[in-house]
């Protein structure tokens, strides 16, 4: 099994590697690029498809080397992640307005906890709690999936920022759904690794390509599965004492910098949806 994680793994990484600078000569091409502009802080024209990469990398490694007969919520997954993939692409090329881009993370949500049941069902004991009622569960969950979703939107600002904190939370993750003997799962998290590794070779400074609202939507809606199924697993393995308060703090880079920026948009009288 540790030599599958590894291939999977090595599978994704290449596959990033190899694509992206066929992407790259596509933007080109097609001259679609993150021009410079009064928030932007590089000087020439960027690519911003870098997550047609990370998808590519991810659904190939995962198709290749996961069970499905033994991941029941991978189609469930995979359709919410292709509706999210595609209203990034969309971003990417036509710029969305911001309700839009909700609704369709809103609809991710909804797949995920409504056909995939991957959802908040216990605070495991944290301040006295244990489980909760369905409808605390559902709200609780979709706040936890659209907030993860645009907190990497918002940190992906700076090169290598989102991509080196999706390696470091997907392997921290990776590691512990190995330990609760989650196979499949722990291949999604370390094929997810693999592929941002990939990208991070490109996206260093001077950065090559961003991977744009494709690839931060993305990785933030896996970000939250992971977390929300990590969260339920520990509740039959009891390998943490506090899963929530342990997921809280893999993810609080993203979780801190949302909250800033909300407040600081809200303090200044201005929308927190506007970039």
């Amino acid at each position: 099994m540790l030599l599958e994680l590894l291939l999977s793994f090595i599978t994704a990484l290449l596959i990033s590697l190899i694509s992206i600078p066929s992407i790259i000569k596509v933007a080109e091409m097609t001259h679609i690029y993150e021009k410079p502009g009064q928030r932007k802080v590089h000087s020439g024209n960027i690519p911003t498809f870098g997550g047609v990469s990370i998808f590519a990398a991810l659904l190939i490694s995962m198709t290749f080397w996961v069970d499905a007969t033994s991941f029941a919520e991978f189609q469930y997954i995979v359709c919410a992640v292709m509706i999210l993939f595609f209203t990034g692409l969309k971003d990417d090329i036509f710029d969305l307005v911001p309700y839009k881009k909700l609704i369709s993370q809103i609809l991710c949500g909804f797949i995920l906890m409504y056909f995939a049941d991957i959802r908040l069902t216990s605070l495991g004991g944290l301040f006295g709690i244990n489980e909760i009622p369905i409808s605390i569960s559902y709200l609780l969950s979709i706040i936890t999936i659209v907030g993860l979703i645009n907190s990497f939107n918002f940190i992906d600002g700076i090169d290598l920022l989102a991509a080196t904190t999706g390696i470091l939370i997907s392997i921290i993750f990776g590691i512990f759904f190995y330990f609760f003997n989650l196979f499949s799962w722990s291949i999604l998290a370390f094929s997810l690794a693999g592929s941002l590794v990939g990208f991070a070779y490109f996206n260093k400074t001077p950065a090559k390509i961003f991977m744009g609202d494709t690839g931060s939507l993305l990785l933030g809606a896996l970000c939250a599965i992971m977390a929300l199924k990590l969260t339920n697993a520990n509740l039959t393995n009891n390998l943490l004492s506090s899963a929530p308060l342990f997921v809280t703090a893999v993810l609080i880079i993203p979780i801190y910098d949302t909250v800033r920026v909300v407040f600081i948009r809200i303090l200044n009288g201005k929308s927190p949806l506007l970039p």
